[in-house]
């Protein structure tokens, strides 16, 4: 089902908030495999890392951004 909501091109990205870590790793292989252009964004990044991941989204060259929920606020910018 995630697969085809992605797939979707009514949508140019998405964010999809996890449980856990290993649960967005997880999801970030799969969803790769599938071929959706996915990143996890979560605490084993470096900052500079996380930072060019978070660029990459807004620049829409990533469609789908994977997020422990523990970040769910700290994702939140202005355009």
């Amino acid at each position: 089902m995630t697969i085809d909501i992605l797939k979707n091109p009514a949508f140019e990205s998405i964010i999809i908030f996890s449980s856990s870590k290993e649960n967005t790793k997880k999801l970030n292989t799969d969803l790769k495999k599938a071929g959706v252009k996915a990143s996890a964004f979560h605490s084993d990044l470096e900052q500079k890392e996380r930072e060019e991941l978070m660029r990459n989204f807004k620049s829409r060259k990533i469609e789908c951004l994977l997020v422990p929920m523990f970040y769910r606020e700290a994702l939140m910018w202005k355009e």
